[in-house]
């Protein structure tokens, strides 16, 4: 989509972006050179709203900054918390993650995920799905500073453990840049190497079973796993 601002010759990109679910909200980050360094640029947070089919009412994030970065944005289906990965002071690492609430139209100061999820290392790609599951990437377990891709869910207290994706090809370099359909069937996960090995795959459930009429959690659940195409059950 095109867009400008004010001042745009220290604009360097505009990168990943996030959408309301009307589509009528664009939130986005953009690189530019900080007038405090102008050899590193910094990642910063912006919005638009759509107008007669043009993007307009152009708003820098209130917490944006010339000494760090902010960036990396994902809105919640909900359209009130905003995911992003940060390398602002008071943090656990290089880059963590953290969110922002929508009240009464302002963005609230924003909230570190806390140790569960961030590391001393960086945590990136922030991506909540239509479940509210956590995607995102880390090099915390590597020596070689290479991303993996993890997985969270927030049980309504805390986050819990994150578990690293075991996808069916074992990836050699950095995983990042995650995007799921509507229906959470099919999802889309950039990486930056051609090179694979094949793996076996193994899988696990993360949240709560729910009784479609009342809404209240299913105490001692039983779970199964079927096949989409055939139905043919998998796993419990």
């Amino acid at each position: 989509f095109p867009v400008t601002i004010e001042n745009p010759t220290n604009r360097i990109y505009d990168g990943q972006e996030t959408y309301s679910t009307d589509g009528n909200t664009v939130i986005f980050l953009r690189s530019i050179y900080s007038r405090f360094d102008s050899l590193l640029p910094k990642q910063k947070i912006f919005s638009a709203k759509r107008v007669n089919d043009q993007w307009t009412n152009f708003e820098e994030f209130p917490y944006n900054s010339d000494t760090y970065s902010i960036g990396q944005v994902c809105m919640s289906k909900c359209n009130n918390l905003l995911y992003f990965s940060s390398d602002m002071p008071g943090g656990y690492g290089g880059f963590d993650l953290y969110y922002s609430e929508l009240n009464n139209g302002s963005w609230s100061k924003p909230i570190n995920l806390g140790s569960q999820i961030n590391s001393s290392k960086n945590e990136l790609f922030p991506y909540i799905d239509s479940l509210n599951l956590l995607y995102y990437s880390s090099n915390k377990d590597n020596s070689d500073n290479q991303l993996d891709a993890f997985i969270s869910y927030n049980d309504g207290v805390k986050w819990l453990n994150p578990i690293s994706i075991n996808h069916p090809l074992q990836l050699s370099k950095n995983d990042y840049g995650f995007s799921f359909d509507p229906n959470n069937s099919k999802s889309i996960l950039s990486i930056d190497t051609k090179e694979t090995k094949s793996k076996e795959a193994s899988f696990t459930l993360l949240g709560r079973a729910i009784d479609k009429e009342t809404q209240q959690p299913i105490e001692g659940a039983t779970v199964e796993i079927t096949t989409g195409k055939t139905g043919i059950v998998t796993g419990k």
